[in-house]
């Protein structure tokens, strides 16, 4: 897991799933929540993650990008996602 500032003195983070693949699971995704109000960007691609995880994404309301391209996310939960975290400006979907 990278976790990277979005600019120098910044509070705000981007976290990417790179090289995690399948060990990242919705239990991390839910203790990864108690930073949501600082998480902009969110590469979760590749990643275990499930239906489950829903309730704690729902958290990170200061989104402008969210990738779970390749994930097992439903495609009802991807729409309740699209629809409840409104400031997404990019969501990765391929693959689900």
């Amino acid at each position: 897991l990278k976790v990277v500032p979005i600019q120098q003195g910044s509070n705000f983070l981007a976290i990417y799933s790179n090289g995690v693949g399948l060990a990242f699971t919705d239990q991390q995704v839910s203790v990864l929540s108690q930073l949501a109000s600082h998480i902009v960007w969110l590469d979760l691609k590749r990643t275990a993650i499930t239906d489950q995880s829903v309730p704690a994404l729902l958290k990170f309301q200061n989104l402008e990008e969210l990738n779970v391209q390749h994930t097992k996310l439903s495609k009802k939960s991807i729409e309740t996602l699209k629809g409840k975290i409104a400031k997404v400006k990019y969501f990765g979907v391929k693959g689900v």
